[in-house]
């Protein structure tokens, strides 16, 4: 199996609800492999959403910028991380795309879990 889960970040350009999402879904889908945490570039208050601020010192193994609008320079914003960009703008009802973008994120881990498990005699 793993050594560890993989940190992963979902970002949100605006004030986290769809990041927040996006983690509950990880944790729903793939809690065994990974660690998500939800951040948010513009936080409300008293949302459930961290600060990026308060958590971009953390070593991320991968940053899921989670675009509503699409239009986010995340190249920019996130300048030596290792980022997939989830644009958001085409999808006609983007809270229901979220299960679905989590499980192809999480496809991977679920693979190599089945891997170790056949190999394990």
């Amino acid at each position: 199996m793993f050594k560890r889960r993989a940190r992963i970040v979902f970002l949100d350009p605006g004030d986290g609800a769809v990041a927040r999402q996006a983690c509950t879904e990880a944790v729903r889908q793939g809690g065994a492999w990974v660690e998500p945490a939800a951040a948010a570039l513009q936080p409300a208050a008293g949302e459930a959403a961290a600060a990026w601020t308060d958590v971009a010192a953390t070593d991320w193994d991968l940053v899921v910028a989670v675009d509503a609008a699409g239009n986010a320079d995340w190249a920019t914003l996130l300048p030596g991380r290792r980022v997939k960009v989830w644009d958001m703008a085409d999808e006609p009802d983007p809270e229901a795309a979220i299960p679905r973008r989590v499980a192809g994120l999480l496809g991977g881990f679920r693979m190599k879990a089945r891997e170790d498990a056949d190999g394990a005699e």
